[in-house]
């Protein structure tokens, strides 16, 4: 009779084990059947996206990134979609989002290979933020302009230029620095000579130790110098 319960416990709690591993195993493949369609949604629209962007869809493919991001924010193509929308984002136009997704991007993936070329983008989205304004450099009311954002963006070209040497961004990085720090140069001058007109002789003194300290031995430092010594003169000190 003992041998007899003891027999019944053993069958029964096989048959407890065997239904649990069973029950396990369906679950698993459930599971896995689950990851393996997931991950094929997921390539099918990467591979949409991508193929939107090489057609120069730019919208077309922002959304479909934009999509997968967010349904699936932690799948194996997650940092290159992101630095695909970095691009996009600037392509359509999009510049705040690209300083937004440049900074968290690189809280995310501080030593991401693909750093200097997202720098890259984020820079020229700071020019194209005063592109206009830029256009009417020569305009009336030159002392409105606000070059925060060129003065942001070279900063972050110095910082490319600094941190990855071997870029190949950094022969056009260089051309646009030139370009910029010119056109920075030119709109200084342009204050310090609306100043000078206005009489504003101390805005003048300010403007011109600026301009001579951030720029020296250019052109437009000495022509600071001219007019500084001008100044001087109208303030009847020399």
């Amino acid at each position: 009779m003992k041998k007899f319960i003891i027999k019944n416990i053993f069958y029964n709690v096989l048959i407890i084990l065997l239904l649990i591993i069973i029950t396990n195993c369906s679950q698993y493949k459930h599971i896995n059947k689950k990851k393996i369609v997931t991950n094929f949604f997921i390539k099918e629209k990467y591979l949409e996206a991508n193929n939107d962007l090489s057609k120069k869809k730019y919208k077309e493919a922002m959304l479909k990134f934009e999509q997968i991001d967010k349904i699936y924010p932690y799948n194996k193509y997650t940092q290159k979609i992101k630095v695909n929308l970095i691009y996009l984002y600037y392509k359509n136009k999009k510049f705040f989002t690209v300083i937004d997704l440049f900074d968290e991007f690189i809280r995310i993936y501080p030593t991401s290979k693909y750093t200097d070329y997202i720098l890259y983008i984020k820079s020229l989205s700071e020019i194209s933020l005063n592109k206009n304004k830029l256009q009417y450099l020569f305009g009336i009311n030159k002392n409105n302009y606000n070059p925060f954002y060129i003065k942001k963006a070279i900063y972050d070209f110095q910082l490319l230029i600094k941190n990855y040497p071997n870029s190949i961004y950094i022969p056009l990085i260089k051309k646009k620095l030139k370009f910029l720090k010119k056109n920075l140069m030119l709109y200084e001058l342009n204050v310090i000579k609306f100043y000078f007109d206005k009489e504003m002789y101390l805005s003048v003194i300010q403007r011109c130790e600026i301009l001579i300290k951030d720029y020296p031995y250019t052109s437009e430092s000495i022509l600071a110098l001219i007019i500084m010594g001008k100044t001087y003169n109208k303030m009847n000190i020399i």
